[in-house]
């Protein structure tokens, strides 16, 4: 929706400025030959500590974890409220992500 977009823009915005947290940072997408599933929709960056949250989406653990700090409650990648905050690690996508970066 566009209210959601407005507000993942402004989330990105704050980081940016703000120096972000434990070293999210906003942008820097366009990976070349890195699937997308191992970019972190909040940073654009590629994951090195991957969480999976209610909506069944994985972002960066400090990116998640700072959009939640700032109040939010609903999902970054849909706008649709969260049933619950509680953060899984998701280690068969890092142990993915770990064996692609070592390959290239």
């Amino acid at each position: 929706t566009l209210q959601h977009t407005a507000t993942h823009v402004e989330f990105l915005a704050h980081t940016e400025v703000s120096g972000g947290s434990e070293g999210l940072v906003a942008g820097g997408g366009g990976h070349m030959g890195v699937p997308d599933e191992f970019v972190c929709p909040i940073s654009m960056e590629i994951m090195k500590d991957p969480v999976l949250a209610a909506d069944g989406f994985s972002y960066e653990n400090a990116g998640i974890r700072q959009w939640f700090a700032l109040g939010h409650r609903s999902s970054p990648r849909t706008g649709a409220v969260l049933n619950h905050l509680m953060l899984t690690p998701n280690h068969a996508l890092r142990a993915l992500i770990a064996a692609n970066t070592k390959s290239q």
